[in-house]
């Protein structure tokens, strides 16, 4: 068993790579529900040897750095991510701990699904569209205006009363489901890339040196809350966001502000129920205190505000073919079962193999097709030539390790051949 210090480093360097692939290049390795289980597991860890926790956990940081190609674009106030609850009684220990830290009895909550797209922040000075930028690591992100002019629903100057002569509004860049297969339906036919999910869609899209590219692709922005702004704006955070609907900057249809914590339990299974109905992704539902006073109050933690949540969907379960179950043995001789799956299409990734931790399930399904890989023997090295070459040392090894799997040496064969 790993020491803390062990699993903090694994933890940290696992998750350190995969969120390079999600928000630096576009391309996830893991569907979310595994990073967020990871990034959970790391927190507990670090919480319990707080001596461990380096400067430059992933705990501590927000998305990825920003990509040298674009210029780079400090926020006068960090873009923060959202703390999560995987469960109903993680939902009840966040309004516990608001309810605590404000004395009161009853809180009201806006509701708003949570999208799955890139996180942006949107200037207006004097109601003109001066400025654009992605969310990067919080404290700094690209400058990607002249892509952000391109969106069609983002209003270049905006219109009413009372418009605050400095306004920075942040929100959400996605691309409809409809709009995204018709653009991959257009990439197959010229043969170009076709791209894994709408969010990876909308964030190549948006880091697109030729912002004509851009403006061909059917990106869509949806805001969620205001950043820095000058002159007054309503007390509650609904209220704000139905002002900036006035003036022509487009919010969520299924916004919804409830009293207590049930309520949002009642919101949430609702919109799990439409949620595969709806003509965009979400992957959960954000729950916010609504009076902004109440926010101020509450403040923030290193990397998220105290006032809000991000309750999690569960992850997402789909049924494809066993093809095979090859045995796997490390450097230092521990043996994994891989299954070698049909792939299949999961939380926005491709699937085609899983590590299988449990040998007694693998008997009780009778899977015969069992291929033993010796790991680096099979690639041609036999590191000290005990065994006469790579065929024989390949056939030794797996030999020696059967009978720590309970299975016959005629039911196995090594991947190699041997």
């Amino acid at each position: 068993m790993p020491s803390p210090a062990e699993e903090i480093a694994d933890l940290t360097a696992r998750l350190k790579r995969w969120g390079a692939a999600y928000f630096e290049i576009d391309t996830p390795l893991v569907p979310d529900a595994d990073y967020d289980a990871a990034m959970m597991r790391l927190r507990a860890l670090e919480a319990d040897h707080p001596e461990l926790q380096a400067p430059d956990s992933p705990t501590q940081r927000v998305g990825g750095a920003p990509l040298s190609a674009f210029e780079t674009i400090a926020h006068r106030m960090p873009m923060l991510s959202l703390d999560n609850a995987f469960s109903e009684s993680d939902l009840i220990e966040f309004h516990r701990r608001v309810v605590e830290r404000l004395s009161a009895s009853e809180i009201t909550y806006c509701c708003e699904p949570k999208l799955d797209g890139v996180a942006v922040s949107i200037v207006y000075e004097s109601g003109l569209l001066t400025q654009a930028a992605t969310r990067g690591d919080g404290v700094s992100g690209e400058d990607i205006t002249a892509n952000v002019r391109t969106i069609r629903n983002v209003p270049l100057m905006l219109s009413g009363d009372d418009i605050s002569p400095y306004l920075e509004v942040r929100g959400e860049i996605t691309i409809p489901r409809s709009g995204f297969e018709q653009m991959n339906a257009r990439a197959r036919l010229l043969g170009q890339k076709v791209f894994v999910n709408p969010r990876n869609a909308a964030a190549g899209s948006l880091r697109q040196l030729d912002s004509s590219v851009t403006a061909k692709r059917p990106l869509e922005f949806t805001a969620y809350s205001v950043g820095v702004f000058d002159g007054s704006l309503p007390a509650s955070h609904d209220a704000t966001l139905r002002v900036l609907a006035e003036w022509g900057i487009p919010i969520s249809e299924h916004m919804q502000t409830v009293a207590g914590i049930e309520a949002c339990e009642v919101y949430y299974e609702q919109m799990a129920v439409k949620r595969d109905a709806l003509p965009f992704d979400i992957d959960g539902i954000v729950f916010k205190v609504n009076l902004l006073e109440q926010q101020e109050r509450l403040g923030f933690i290193s990397r998220a505000p105290r006032w809000a949540v991000a309750r999690k969907f569960p992850a997402q379960e789909v049924s494809t073919r066993l093809l095979g179950v090859d045995f796997q043995v490390g450097r230092t001789g521990a043996i994994t079962p891989v299954a070698r799956l049909e792939p299949v299409f999961v939380a926005g990734v491709t699937v085609s193999n899983a590590t299988l931790h449990n040998i007694d399930e693998i008997e009780r399904l009778s899977v015969s097709d069992r291929r033993y890989c010796c790991g680096a023997a099979c690639r041609g090295r036999d590191p000290s030539n005990r065994f006469g070459g790579s065929r024989r040392y390949c056939e030794r090894r797996w030999r020696e390790r059967a009978h720590s799997l309970s299975l016959a040496v005629s039911s196995l064969r090594c991947c190699c051949g041997a």
